[in-house]
């Protein structure tokens, strides 16, 4: 019974913070949407390139971490200029 209760509140801290993260991005989307979503722009290409490697890279093979930065730098950059030029 006592788990239960601790499950729940740690389930409730857990979405409470997912909900704080949320806001945050929400505010930083108005006060500067350019780079807010160049950032997440290249957050997003980061993470599709490591789920890549691992997906093409079968074996325990390491990431390529100068790879997955050079994609991420690309997303970056990409949003930003074309970000850029449609505002």
């Amino acid at each position: 019974m006592e788990s239960d209760r601790t499950d729940s509140k740690n389930k409730k801290g857990f979405y409470d913070e997912i909900v704080k993260i949320l806001a945050a991005y929400q505010r930083l989307l108005k006060e500067k949407p350019l780079l807010t979503k160049s950032i997440s722009s290249g957050v997003i290409a980061g993470v599709g390139d490591v789920i890549a490697q691992k997906i093409v890279l079968k074996d325990s093979s390491p990431i390529s971490l100068r790879q997955t930065g050079a994609f991420t730098l690309l997303g970056y950059v990409c949003a930003y200029f074309v970000g850029f030029v449609s505002y």
